[in-house]
């Protein structure tokens, strides 16, 4: 009889374990997207749930108070299907914590949090070797305020046989977001936080949101180079 009673817990209690599945796949900690003229920006979500429900909601929380403003819960998606949701949540330029929660009628099934990610200051910068930072701890400042964010990762390598810098081709890496401290690389192509980050800082204070930095600089490239490149045309590193 014990046997049974053990088996039938199991059984029938499963299924209200299983249910309760709520992950949030996208975007992942210290994300930021970049804000409009408005000073507002959308966060897109993605995620997987489990069991059948309405609607998914979500809402943004400042961090900390002042960076920020909160906003009323949002409808990411109606009637998902195929237990997925896909959708966006609209907030001002701030530090935030994404809540997300399916509902079913006027009932929250689950709740997920993600945190910290960002609206605010998106840049991708061009130049040449100078703006990648050569790795030697040449104004490696980093930032002082934790809200400079980049990927602390590099797609690129010198040959063994002295030939000039070579991109790997590899595919790109999960996106692990960072505060960009001292020592930190920014993706796809800086060595080190260079000034990145101390000017990260400046546009955080002046602005009161977050900063992300991407790197495109490369070895002797010049003024030229990019002018065609961003115009379409084939151009030629000397």
């Amino acid at each position: 009889m014990f046997r049974f009673t053990k088996w039938a817990i199991l059984l029938f209690g499963w299924p209200l374990v299983a249910v309760a599945q709520l992950r949030i796949s996208h975007p992942m900690s210290r994300l930021v997207v970049q804000r409009g003229a408005n000073g507002n920006g959308r966060i897109y979500l993605s995620g997987r749930f489990t069991g059948a429900i309405d609607r998914v909601e979500a809402q943004l929380t400042p961090v900390v108070a002042g960076q920020g403003v909160a906003t009323a819960w949002q409808t990411v998606q109606t009637n998902p299907a195929n237990n997925l949701f896909l959708g966006y949540v609209t907030g001002a330029g701030g530090w935030y914590v994404l809540t997300v929660r399916t509902i079913v009628g006027s009932v929250i099934v689950e709740q997920a949090s993600v945190q910290p990610v960002g609206i605010g200051e998106v840049f991708i910068t061009a130049g040449q070797s100078n703006s990648r930072g050569l790795g030697i701890g040449d104004n490696d400042l980093g930032t002082n305020t934790d809200r400079v964010n980049a990927i602390d990762s590099i797609n690129h390598y010198y040959p063994s046989n002295g030939q000039p810098l070579t991109s790997s081709g590899d595919p790109s890496p999960v996106p692990r977001f960072k505060a960009l401290t001292a020592a930190r690389r920014v993706f796809p192509m800086a060595e080190s936080s260079w000034g990145w980050g101390e000017l990260g800082d400046y546009i955080v204070n002046r602005y009161n949101v977050p900063v992300a930095f991407f790197v495109a600089g490369w070895d002797g490239s010049t003024i030229d180079n990019w002018q065609k490149t961003a115009s379409g045309l084939p151009a030629c590193n000397a």
